[in-house]
């Protein structure tokens, strides 16, 4: 499916336009792979577990959160939460 084209910066760098971004669930810090195959290069989406699930109520850190993602807002907000249902 062809989505347009897209230019190289001088550092060589792309940027995806924004309705294969979307398509594809990509975020800031989306790891991709990249293959070169004969005359084309394919960048795929890189499965990756997340940081900070919730199991049993309580969130869980599994390893390192994207950079962008604020880990301790989060745990904050959730703790906040759930103090407001304890003190009701």
């Amino acid at each position: 499916m062809k989505h347009g084209t897209v230019s190289m910066d001088k550092a060589g760098r792309l940027v995806l336009p924004k309705a294969v971004r979307e398509r594809l669930h990509l975020v800031p810090g989306a790891v991709l792979s990249i293959e070169v195959r004969e005359d084309r290069v394919e960048l795929r989406p890189v499965e990756q577990e997340p940081s900070l699930i919730k199991r049993d109520d309580w969130w869980v850190h599994l390893g390192r959160a994207a950079a962008d993602f604020p880990v301790e807002e989060a745990v904050r907000r959730h703790r906040e939460e759930r103090l407001g249902r304890v003190s009701r």
